[in-house]
């Protein structure tokens, strides 16, 4: 009973709660190729750049959780990675 009443009356946060989970769940399984070019991703913040270039994390996950890396960084890094990602594929 008490169960079925907070999960009626957080149901909000609980699916947030998930979707989070779910969210570092797909970041975690995200691979990072270990030569990427991150001095030349200006969309990166400076201390990203730095910390990345030097740490060379192997998944997004990883790399959330570099100190100085934003949550703005990470959706740079994405688009960043997305980009190179079409560019090879096309030539």
């Amino acid at each position: 009973m008490i169960t079925t009443e907070l999960e009626i009356k957080y149901s909000g946060y609980f699916d947030r709660e998930r979707e989070q989970a779910e969210k570092m769940r797909r970041m975690a399984q995200l691979r990072l190729d270990e030569d990427l070019p991150y001095g030349e991703m200006l969309s990166l913040s400076v201390e990203a750049r730095q910390k990345l270039r030097a740490i060379r994390p192997t998944t997004l996950a990883q790399a959330s959780r570099v100190s100085g890396v934003s949550p703005n960084d990470l959706q740079n890094l994405l688009i960043e990675i997305e980009k190179r990602r079409r560019v090879a594929a096309t030539t």
